[in-house]
């Protein structure tokens, strides 16, 4: 069937030795319409607010998202469409909220945030205040749903305690991974069954800090990459450096709350203690995953030879075009970084190992929430297992 059938609202290691190769191949420029306030990419559409930020966030939905007893429909259910995590992803505007002497402040825009055409893509800009914090960000739209941020702030003669990056998510979550699993396992200890999977109850379901929770008293220090989202579809936090960053020990720098009514809230310190200096600038990249359309001939990707190369880029944005030639392939947890120059996932590894008997499979040799992670069906890649 055609996959050119589109719904919008608009109309529009893992344990050692385990691989995820991904075959990369040099990405095709598509096209980034810029319609009054919205960006549209081949996967993706984004309506943009007077600070730069998306309002609204949407995976468009294509045939072979949908399951078959509705395919042939004219028009799919909204329903059907959000049974599938595509459609529209936030249940609240993206916001920039800075706690300033115990108040908490949302940025709002001195004026509308300018969109201009780039050689890379659609950039917005402006310039934002919360109470006395002014600041400037430049968020950078790209036609794999990437966006790539410059956020400057400057807090002097101001009492800033808090700077964050905050998104409500409506759907699905229940996959969070941070840093690099290959780094957890590098002791050589069992990661437990629950790694990679967040609770279903109401709450904070993970944290790094001081009181941590989910997986978050894991990590130390600041995180640079961090995943969060479903096996359909996820969102990775790419920070580029520490520069700008201003991230203490003691109070979280991640946290995801999942609310009683329905909406999960992520929310990304910039800030969690206060600045020291005057002007920073925070930098950071943010990957919608799937970030593309699947290639036409993903089925028979699925069944070419394996690969002996492997390669492992670093989990940050300079690396997502790493993977460069015919045939790289990469490890399993670069394979959501790399997702848009690739086409090709291969998960392999010793099975039996720590699983009950000889005869298992891979999945059991993962937590569930980590092997779900590593397969990525949340990407638009074909996978061999």
């Amino acid at each position: 069937m055609s996959m050119r059938k589109t719904y919008s609202a608009d109309s529009g290691a893992a344990m050692a030795g385990a691989v995820l190769t991904l075959l990369a191949i040099a990405p095709v420029r598509a096209d980034v319409v810029l319609s009054d306030r919205t960006i549209t990419t081949p996967r993706h559409a984004f309506t943009v607010d007077d600070v730069g930020l998306p309002a609204q966030l949407e995976i468009r939905a294509f045939t072979n998202d949908i399951p078959l007893a509705w395919r042939r429909e004219k028009k799919w259910p909204e329903a059907v469409v959000k049974m599938v995590t595509r459609g529209p992803q936030l249940a609240s505007p993206v916001r920039i909220e800075a706690t300033v002497d115990k108040a908490v402040v949302p940025a709002k825009a001195d004026a509308p945030a300018v969109l201009n055409r780039t050689d890379k893509g659609i950039e917005a800009t402006s310039t934002w205040q919360a109470g006395a914090l002014k600041g400037r960000l430049s968020l950078l739209y790209a036609d794999d749903g990437s966006m790539t941020g410059q956020l400057t702030y400057d807090a002097k003669g101001t009492d800033l305690e808090r700077l964050d990056l905050v998104m409500e998510l409506s759907g699905p979550v229940d996959t969070a991974i941070a840093g690099n699993p290959a780094e957890a396992l590098s002791a050589g200890e069992p990661l437990p069954p629950g790694y990679g999977s967040l609770e279903s109850s109401p709450g904070v379901v993970w944290s790094d800090g001081s009181t941590p929770a989910g997986d978050g008293g894991r990590q130390k220090g600041q995180i640079r990459h961090f995943f969060l989202g479903n096996g359909d579809r996820g969102f990775t936090w790419l920070a580029s450096g520490d520069a700008g960053f201003s991230i203490g020990s003691k109070e979280p720098s991640m946290t995801v709350e999942r609310k009683r009514d329905g909406p999960v809230v992520w929310r990304i310190a910039i800030a969690n203690q206060a600045p020291r200096g005057g002007e920073q600038t925070a930098r950071f990249t943010l990957l919608v995953h799937p970030s593309r359309l699947p290639a036409v001939d993903r089925r028979r990707q699925q069944w070419q030879p394996w690969t002996e190369k492997t390669a492992t880029p670093a989990l940050d944005a300079a690396a997502r075009g790493a993977p460069t030639g015919d045939a790289v392939p990469v490890r399993a947890e670069a394979a959501s970084v790399c997702e848009a120059v690739a086409t090709r996932a291969i998960l392999e590894g010793a099975v039996g190992g720590d699983a009950l008997t000889a005869s298992a499979t891979i999945a059991d040799r993962f937590p569930l929430g980590l092997f779900r992670y590593l397969a990525a069906p949340h990407t638009a890649l074909a996978v061999q297992l």
